[in-house]
């Protein structure tokens, strides 16, 4: 990616929407340069377009990565903590239609999308939250539906040791709120909720340019017009 080209543009973009912050702009643009789920997520919808749920937005980059990118359907992010929340919607009623934010647990999300994305959110729940979530998420799925996920995998691989020791960075400089477990799953912990709703399902290693072990399961409710 050139520094001229319209990605990088867009990252420059975004990131000057954090000017009081020169932490946050440097954190911004990294994570559009490196991580590649941003990519991922909008040539999935840009194939099936359809209101979006973002379970963990955070500071909200994807929905203006995809806003930026042309993406116009409805985008609701929720995450856990207030402090990125407030940013996104600060941004989000300055400079896009069609996109709201909202203080929510991942335990408590309804889940009533076409289209639900969750970014690096499983690992924060016990076994048992993330499996009923994982549940009602595939049971409101709709025909053509869309299920994106992007989780770093449980594994004996340096990746994952690597994935692991950056979890506990992350909460001791406090970017992650709380203590909470660190509750890596594994893919099949992750597909079994949607193995047996009528699914299209794809796995693959998504790490791109980091070193984590990061997995992409795209899961798709067969039916309507997708097909």
């Amino acid at each position: 990616m050139t520094e001229s080209s319209p990605d990088a543009r867009v990252i420059e973009k975004i990131a000057g929407f954090f000017q009081d912050s020169r932490w946050l702009q440097g954190y911004v643009r990294g994570k559009l340069r490196a991580d590649p789920a941003y990519r991922a997520v909008l040539t999935e919808l840009r194939r099936r377009p359809q209101p979006v749920l973002d379970i963990g937005c955070g500071l909200g980059l994807l929905s203006f990565y995809l806003r930026e990118h042309g993406f116009a359907e409805p985008i609701l992010g929720v995450d856990l903590d207030g402090s990125k929340i407030g940013r996104a919607a600060a941004i989000a009623a300055r400079e896009y239609e069609g996109l709201r934010f909202s203080v929510c647990d991942a335990r408590e999300v309804s889940p009533d999308f076409s289209a639900v994305v969750m970014l690096d959110v499983l690992h924060y729940l016990e076994d048992d939250s993330r499996r009923r979530l994982l549940e009602a998420i595939a049971a409101k799925a709709s025909p053509g539906g869309l299920v994106l996920i992007r989780n770093a995998t449980k594994d004996r691989s340096l990746r994952y040791a690597l994935t692991y020791l950056e979890e506990l960075f992350v909460r001791a400089i406090g970017w992650i709120p709380g203590g909470g477990i660190i509750n890596f799953p594994t893919p099949d912990a992750v597909a079994s909720a949607f193995r047996h709703g009528g699914f299209a399902e794809e796995i693959r290693p998504l790490w791109g340019r980091t070193p984590f072990s990061s997995h992409y399961f795209v899961f798709r409710r067969i039916g309507g017009d997708s097909e």
